[in-house]
């Protein structure tokens, strides 16, 4: 239906609680088998779509299923390349395939520097959830050297990757800080009780090298997250500033933006949205507001 104007993104889940129950051996509480299957199925997806006739068998995963033979003699004569002579099924494929030649971008999601590598040497994208600018680039750093490597360039950092974080353009700072304030406290106490590890508390959201103070360990979520642009929430400059300084900390080309706060009006949400494309998209367009600084000061 869109004529190829469609990416593909995929993660391995959030908690075990969830991954669980669509596969016993999703259980993200042993995360090295949880990659190893979610490694394995993305393998069989681009097969199916890259594959007129394709066969799997991995360590999770057989394809097609052995053992079965077609008995519908009204499909005769069998395509060989599906069905052996005696009609068992020794190859299958899936339609439509994608309209794209070859297959969608894939995008991964992740703050792993390991899968960011593996990404970078298949030519995959990869966003990850908003984090202080070391901890970002250690991360884009491995998928800039394993991309510049596939592709014989020098990849410039940045390129390829890009940032999930939550955003809200207000009517003033004021107004924003109040809209959303309640939404994110209340949002980020419930994440940081989902995971056993602790890896979604205030320090995992610390830069690499960085120290909380009292102040901050004392704090609401919503100051802690707004003042290291982890979250960016406040008036049509704010925004545009915040954005064009990940630009100039990270090379920053892609944004996945979040507004997903409960309990704020639908109303408000679209007004962000309206504040977003005619006051700070503009900024962004075929020069960003970090070159036209560079251009100033030169």
């Amino acid at each position: 239906m869109t004529l190829g104007r469609m990416d593909f993104g995929v993660a391995k889940g959030i908690n075990a609680r969830a991954t669980l129950q669509f596969n016993r051996d999703a259980d993200r509480r042993d995360n090295a088998k949880v990659m190893r299957l979610y490694q394995e199925s993305l393998e069989v997806i681009l097969k199916a779509w890259t594959q007129e006739a394709f066969t799997h068998k991995g360590e999770f995963y057989e394809f097609p299923v052995p053992g079965w033979t077609k008995t519908n003699r009204f499909v005769e004569p069998l395509d060989p390349r599906y069905h052996a002579a005696d009609g068992s099924y020794k190859a299958m494929y899936v339609h439509p395939r994608p309209y794209q030649p070859g297959h969608p971008p894939v995008w991964l999601m992740s703050n792993a520097p390991p899968t960011f590598a593996l990404a970078g040497e298949r030519g995959w994208g990869v966003i990850s959830m908003s984090a202080g600018p070391r901890a970002t680039r250690a991360c884009w750093e491995p998928y800039r050297e394993a991309l510049s490597k596939r592709e014989g360039r020098a990849v410039r950092l940045g390129e390829g990757v890009g940032v999930c974080t939550a955003v809200y353009v207000g009517e003033s700072m004021a107004e924003a800080e109040a809209t959303i304030r309640p939404a994110i406290n209340a949002y980020y106490a419930f994440l940081g009780g989902s995971r056993p590890a602790g890896e979604w508390t205030k320090a995992g959201y610390l830069d690499v090298g960085e120290d909380m103070t009292p102040a901050e360990a004392d704090g609401d979520w919503f100051d802690f997250l707004n003042a290291r642009g982890i979250i960016v929430v406040g008036d049509a400059a704010f925004v545009a500033d915040r954005f064009a300084e990940k630009q100039e900390t990270i090379g920053l080309d892609h944004l996945m933006l979040m507004q997903q706060y409960t309990g704020v009006p639908y109303a408000k949400i679209l007004a962000s949205w309206d504040r977003l494309f005619e006051h700070v998209v503009p900024q962004f367009g075929t020069q960003s507001i970090a070159q036209k600084r560079e251009l100033a000061h030169a």
